[in-house]
């Protein structure tokens, strides 16, 4: 296993900086990340961004399949994988857009290591005392260990099983309080 800095496995490009608020237009030809679309899950959902009349996008704010777009502000330190997108889209400031240029590195598995061991990283560079804020020299300063592409694709398969296995425990847990509370109102009407 290798250990290097992110900075020598990828490029790191801040996000477009709008000059107002974002208009959506149901018509629009651009798709637009903003920080509410990168929570807790490790991939963007696509059917959530926002689409805007947008004029010529910048190479460094566009995003593309396999990019890690990483939440720079907030209480949680995150970062998720952009999908493949049917239309142009561009990343909005303050995210970070962070694309592997490193063949030995699965931006999958960067995903995993930036959200999981690198948190603690993270967490201890952020700034700000309410707000907390990830600069960009210290996502470069991250250092990422680097297993065989074998292993990375390994660990990227058995932390989506975990994230699957927990969204299945919360459905079950829905499920047995609507069937408690169902059956707790069909009592109060028995005699």
């Amino acid at each position: 296993m290798v250990t290097t800095t992110l900075s020598k496995i990828a490029t790191i490009q801040v996000g477009n900086t709008f000059r107002s608020s974002l208009e959506p237009d149901p018509s629009g030809k651009v798709l637009v990340v903003q920080m509410k679309d990168v929570l807790d899950q490790e991939v963007v959902d696509p059917r959530d961004l926002c689409r805007i009349a947008f004029g010529v996008i910048k190479d460094s704010h566009e995003v593309r399949p396999g990019d890690i777009l990483f939440r720079s502000r907030g209480t949680r330190v995150t970062c998720a994988l952009a999908p493949q997108l049917h239309l142009p889209t561009v990343l909005a400031a303050p995210l970070f857009r962070i694309r592997v240029t490193d063949p030995r590195i699965d931006p999958s598995y960067l995903t995993w290591f930036i959200n999981q061991p690198g948190r603690k990283h993270m967490e201890s560079r952020a700034e700000g005392s309410d707000l907390k804020m990830i600069s960009v020299q210290s996502l470069r300063d991250l250092e990422v260990i680097v297993p065989s592409m074998t292993r990375q694709k390994k660990i990227v398969e058995l932390a989506s099983l975990v994230r699957e296995e927990a969204r299945l425990m919360q459905a079950i847990s829905n499920k047995r309080t609507e069937l408690v509370t169902s059956c707790l109102a069909r009592a109060l009407q028995e005699k």
